[in-house]
């Protein structure tokens, strides 16, 4: 006896798609086989439907900066984070599309329902009230209370939540010796969520204000590390700086369409393009294809997958100390 799963939707947490399929491949189920089913989009049109929210991030980015508007319509502009999750999201898409069946064995990342469980928060906040009261609490504020999290290793922990002037949020926490000890979110929101336990005094000697300005100097630290283009550059994937450079060459062939082609690869791409530019690089290298030949492969690659030039924001302004203040900060004591 089988049985068949036909996903035709595409949820942004793509683990809802492996425990959908895991709800029949389990111990002592009575199906003999299981016929797993994805429906997706021609990859040319997967690419352009995936780059739709980056495009209009960018958009309304623009559109503030120009004329300025009263309330932000998505939640901040295209960043490294998001390009990031958008890539991981392309890669998760394509290797359902080639019947990858590895991702059923891959753990578990809890993380990726971190955003579900914070918005769920902030939704019964909104319908108790509490958010005006929130909102309308001082700048600077802080609290602390007693955690038996294990990663505190028996020292305190500080988080700070900071903003820039530029309205940019930045969030660290650093042990009382003054390590830092995360930079990602959900970590973060992790470890300083009290639950039910009850608030406690600061210990008297732990300076706050040192503390703030360590982390200040590595929030400004790794802001301004990425201003710079040749890092930024330098995180696309290999292949894809390959294709660039060849682009590039004094005897590659010049027109619109390698224009384009190069302007499509200077963001990440999914792993299904890159698989192909690699592809192409072996055969390249073996001598089979001129430089032209080459260029004009590239060009049907970033065609293929209906590719299109993103055009990025301009990048963020240099920051110092100065520009950050404190929003609010919490104290983690250990046990």
């Amino acid at each position: 006896m089988g049985a068949a799963v036909l996903s035709y939707d595409m949820p942004w947490n793509p683990q809802r798609v492996v425990q959908r399929n895991g709800r029949i491949i389990r111990l002592r189920s009575p199906h003999d086989t299981a016929y797993l089913y994805t429906l997706l989009p021609d990859a040319g049109a997967l690419d352009k439907l995936l780059d739709l929210e980056a495009t209009l991030r960018v958009k309304i980015l623009a559109a503030n900066v120009a004329v300025g508007m009263e309330t932000p319509v998505l939640s901040q502009a295209l960043t490294p984070e998001f390009s990031q999750a958008l890539s991981e999201l392309k890669s998760f898409a394509h290797r359902l599309s080639q019947g990858d069946a590895t991702l059923l064995d891959e753990p578990e990342d809890a993380s990726a329902f971190a955003g579900e469980l914070f918005r769920a928060q902030l939704l019964r906040l909104a319908q108790e009230g509490e958010l005006n009261r929130l909102q309308n609490l001082p700048w600077g504020i802080g609290a602390a209370f007693v955690s038996p999290d294990q990663r505190l290793n028996n020292q305190p922990a500080v988080f700070f939540a900071c903003r820039a002037k530029s309205g940019e949020r930045y969030w660290r926490v650093l042990s009382a010796s003054g390590e830092i000890l995360h930079r990602d979110d959900y970590p973060m929101l992790l470890l300083i969520n009290p639950e039910q336990r009850p608030g406690c005094p600061f210990p008297a000697d732990l300076d706050l204000e040192r503390l703030f300005d360590l982390a200040a100097a590595d929030i400004c630290e790794v802001h301004n590390s990425f201003l710079d283009p040749a890092a930024r550059s330098g995180a696309l994937p290999a292949v894809q700086r390959w294709a660039l450079s060849h682009l590039q060459l004094p005897d590659a062939p010049a027109g619109p369409e390698y224009n384009n082609a190069y302007d499509a690869l200077s963001v990440g791409r999914s792993s299904q393009v890159c698989r192909e530019l690699a592809a192409l690089r072996g055969t390249y290298a073996d001598g089979v294809l001129s430089l032209p030949e080459c260029a004009a492969s590239i060009v049907k690659i970033v065609e293929q997958f209906g590719l299109n030039p993103i055009k990025t924001p301009e990048p963020p302004q240099p920051i110092t100390a100065a520009d950050l203040g404190v929003v609010c900060y919490q104290v983690v004591l250990p046990e």
